[in-house]
């Protein structure tokens, strides 16, 4: 198979894909290529052949930079054979993907457990899966990651600019509530804790003083979560909203990009079965 001839000529935003696939409330077990493949493939990515693996996704990926432990955010992050497998392991051979976050950091399936979704780095997954690391592609299956491009990081802007924002911020007639409303779907959630609204406020209007830290990406990631839901899956808003509202300044940070992800699962559904299709491996 040609690779060059699998991926259509677009630019797909890793950025968003990487949002995506944290936005799940869960992940089948095993199946870190179709969940990857399908967050890409929400803001745009689209190939035609038969993938059974990861390891044979990266085989036909273009634009590999093997070895290198340093992936710029959005691209997808390769893992090959079991280190010291099991007599029998049928999976030894399946390989591992994942989407770069940048600065080490990965949006991941089965992490922390099984069915979980989460952020991890690229020593804790290599511990985890116990497989050989590859290294990052610039592109997924052919499909170009936007920001990269003659194997070089072209600068991406991490900011969101307004005019791209997906949300308005609006007060409520007759009340002192503020909404968050998705200008996509049209759902709507109270913002009850100030601190929240400044953070989204914030993002809207590109202000600011200094980087935001991680965790402050994280309540924002909850909200836009609540009113632009990923494709399969049922939100009840108001609820992911009261439960972010719980993140007060207080809270540990280390425990806040866990406590956004278990407000999203514990406030979400799968909305209908999705077949298992051509991406499909296993760790």
């Amino acid at each position: 198979m040609d690779p060059t001839l699998v991926g259509v000529c677009i630019m797909v935003d890793g950025n968003a894909a990487a949002q995506s696939l944290l936005a799940l409330p869960r992940c089948d077990i095993g199946k870190c290529l179709q969940h990857v493949w399908r967050a890409y493939a929400d803001h745009g990515a689209s190939v035609s052949g038969l993938w059974p693996t990861a390891f044979a996704a990266w085989t036909d990926s273009p634009g590999k930079h093997e070895g290198d432990r340093n992936p710029p955010a959005g691209v997808p992050v390769w893992w090959g054979e079991r280190i010291n497998p099991s007599p029998g392991d049928r999976n030894a051979h399946a390989g591992d993907v994942v989407i770069s976050l940048g600065g080490g950091r990965v949006a991941a399936t089965d992490f922390p457990g099984n069915t979980q979704v989460g952020t991890t780095t690229l020593d804790a997954r290599q511990n985890q899966i116990r497989r050989i690391y590859l290294g990052w592609t610039e592109t997924i299956l052919g499909v170009p990651i936007d920001g990269i491009a003659q194997g070089v990081l072209a600068e991406v802007p991490q900011r969101p600019k307004e005019k791209n924002m997906s949300y308005s911020l609006v007060p409520l007639s007759n009340s002192d509530e503020i909404h968050v409303v998705s200008l996509i779907t049209g759902i709507q959630a109270h913002i009850k804790n100030p601190v929240h609204l400044n953070l989204l406020n914030r993002v809207k209007k590109n202000e600011f003083n200094d980087e935001m830290r991680q965790r402050e990406l994280d309540i924002v990631r909850g909200y836009l979560t609540a009113i632009n839901p990923p494709p399969h899956v049922e939100i009840d808003a108001q609820a992911l909203a009261d439960a972010l509202s719980d993140i007060s300044e207080d809270v540990d940070p280390a425990t806040v990009s866990d406590r956004v992800n278990d407000a999203i699962t514990t406030n979400s559904r799968i909305a209908d079965a999705v077949g298992d299709g051509a991406l499909n491996n296993r760790l």
